[in-house]
C-alpha cells in the first residue's frame, strides 16, 4: 500500500505519495532534517493500481519511497538518475507542463 494525498491547484491535480512503510519518518540530508509528513503525504492508503491511475492524472508529483521509485522507471516517468536518495530513501519531484 501507498500513502496518497490529492491537492487542487491552478496548473491541476497535484499528488503526494509515499511509500506506507515511510510515512512519518525523519530522513536526515547532511544538516537538513526531512520529516515524510502525514499531513502532507496521506489522506488515504491506496493500491498499485490506484497509484498508477493518480501518477498519469497529476501535473506536479511530490514522492518517497523506493516501491515507487520501481514503479515510476516501469512506467517511464523518469530515469533512475532522476531520483535523489535521502537516507537511502527515493525522492522524485515531477512537473508537467
Amino acid at each position: 500500500m501507498f500513502a496518497c494525498k490529492k491537492f487542487s491547484t491552478f496548473q491541476g491535480l497535484m499528488l503526494a505519495a509515499c511509500d506506507q512503510e515511510v510515512l512519518g519518518k525523519k530522513l536526515k540530508y547532511g544538516k537538513i532534517e526531512i520529516e515524510i509528513n502525514k499531513d502532507f503525504y496521506f489522506e488515504k492508503f491506496c493500491s498499485k493500481e490506484e497509484l498508477i491511475e493518480l501518477l498519469r492524472e497529476a501535473k506536479i508529483i511530490n514522492l518517497f519511497g523506493n516501491r515507487i521509485m520501481k514503479i515510476i522507471l516501469k512506467l517511464k516517468l523518469a530515469k533512475k538518475e532522476d531520483f535523489k536518495i535521502i537516507d537511502c530513501i527515493a525522492h522524485l519531484q515531477i512537473y508537467r507542463l
